[in-house]
């Protein structure tokens, strides 16, 4: 069982503005070399990525550039499975060797997001899979956003479900094209779920469908999926398409999606603080959406923060009925669950 695991920090939302790599090498369900550098994207930094890592221009200012460090990471990684959480990484070496026209580096990427998701769908097949949660969920310490020690605990994570499942490697890369959900005898249950084809145009997208559509929502699940897109059974803080069925000679009703997405990566990443505070100053501005107030419901029950959690969802279900029936299966308000007043506004 020999692997290599892979995590990138960038700069900015540019998934090719690669400012520092790690790799954990495994061996036999044991960690057994890493490498890390710092690298000079050649691009701007933002504020909140540098708020994520603490690497900014001055950090990198001596260190190579990717191309510099390309025969290191080809010598490493070449006819290796690769691991990285989530599609994040897979889609930014993609770009970053598009950026400067490198070659693809000869690999078979395995994801330890969907490994998780499969090991243990009760905790994570909907939501928080993000490497933090995963990682605390299974006593797997580590410093988060530090490239080595994230391809560290994606590794890790991936021998954690080897052992509980007896799954190998070699047995992973199958299951995970799989559909997360299977009956006792192996075969996809009724629900549409299902990660996309890394090959697809679309990876690394979170794909859900609302309304009535005019194909049957497993054979349009199809589709999305070939096209790379990871389905979800309902609308959640990964969800990142939304395609909802529309009436002819109608505008859409906007929901805010937009100001969300930036924010995604702190939701990922649990650094549901900071994700808190631009959510409240997002919401104050634009009061117009109550997918943000729900977002903000979603983050204080995973922080443990649960009054605030049945007020924000209160507010949500308030301004748009559809909130309440989400609720009931997000796993995010497994916290609050058990209590009276969630049991109330969800009408259970």
């Amino acid at each position: 069982m020999h692997f290599a695991a892979i995590d990138f920090e960038t700069a900015n939302a540019d998934f090719s503005s690669i400012c520092q790599i790690g790799i954990a090498s495994f061996c036999d369900g044991a960690l057994t070399s890493c490498w890390q550098s710092l690298v000079n994207p050649e691009d701007e930094f933002s504020s909140i990525n540098v708020f994520l890592h603490g690497i900014n221009e001055e950090t990198v200012r001596d260190s190579p550039t990717f191309p510099q460090v390309f025969s290191r990471l080809q010598s490493m990684l070449t006819d290796r499975i690769v691991v990285s959480h989530t599609a994040f990484d897979r889609v930014a070496m993609q770009r970053v060797l598009l950026k400067y026209r490198l070659p693809e580096i000869c690999c078979t990427w395995l994801d330890s997001a969907c490994v998780a998701r499969r090991a243990w769908p009760r905790e994570f097949a909907r939501s928080g899979y993000g490497l933090a949660r995963v990682a605390e969920c299974l006593g797997i310490e580590f410093q988060h956003h530090n490239a080595q020690e994230d391809a560290s605990a994606a590794g890790e994570i991936l021998i954690r479900a080897i052992t509980a499942t007896s799954i190998s490697v070699a047995d992973w890369l199958t299951r995970v094209q799989q559909p997360i959900f299977l009956d006792a005898d192996g075969k996809p249950t009724g629900r549409i779920s299902r990660d996309g084809d890394p090959d697809g145009p679309l990876y690394g997208e979170t794909l859900v469908f609302t309304g009535a559509l005019c194909i049957p929502r497993r054979e349009a699940a199809e589709l999305a999926a070939e096209a790379g897109c990871a389905i979800g059974d309902g609308v959640n803080t990964a969800t990142t398409i939304l395609v909802v069925d529309g009436t002819p000679g109608k505008a859409y009703d906007a929901t805010g999606w937009e100001l969300w997405a930036p924010l995604r990566p702190l939701y990922d990443k649990g650094e549901h603080t900071e994700l808190r505070a631009r959510l409240e100053d997002l919401i104050a501005a634009n009061p117009q959406y109550p997918m943000l107030v729900y977002n903000l419901a979603c983050s204080d029950s995973l922080s443990g923060r649960k009054a605030d959690a049945i007020d924000h969802l209160q507010r949500a279900v308030g301004a748009s009925e559809e909130f309440r029936a989400d609720a009931r299966e997000d796993s995010d308000f497994d916290s609050i669950r058990d209590e009276p007043s969630f049991k109330a506004l969800i009408g259970e």
